[in-house]
């Protein structure tokens, strides 16, 4: 049985809308269940409605914290992420 009690949920934007919701009920979910819940969100997370998250969730934006995101870089950066995230769960 896996005792990494990480979570990680990649979403698109934070902008407020039902799948957003959704991410949001879980995550707090999770962090009550005791697991360490981080949300990525591809688009910036400047005008994200982040009220009400529980303060435990943290985030994280790649376009915030990436220069341009529609250049061969943001696709090696996405795709080493993706691979970081594949093995953590092995």
């Amino acid at each position: 049985m896996c005792e990494n009690k990480d979570i990680i949920f990649i979403i698109s934007k934070l902008a407020g809308g039902g799948a957003e919701h959704v991410v949001f009920r879980l995550s707090d979910e999770m962090v009550n269940m005791g697991y360490r819940v981080t949300i990525i969100s591809v688009n910036t997370l400047k005008n994200a409605n982040l009220y009400g998250m529980n303060p435990q969730i943290d985030t994280f934006s790649l376009a915030d914290n990436i220069v341009n995101v529609k250049t061969p870089k943001f696709n090696k950066i996405a795709g080493s992420l993706s691979r970081y995230i594949c093995k953590s769960f092995e």
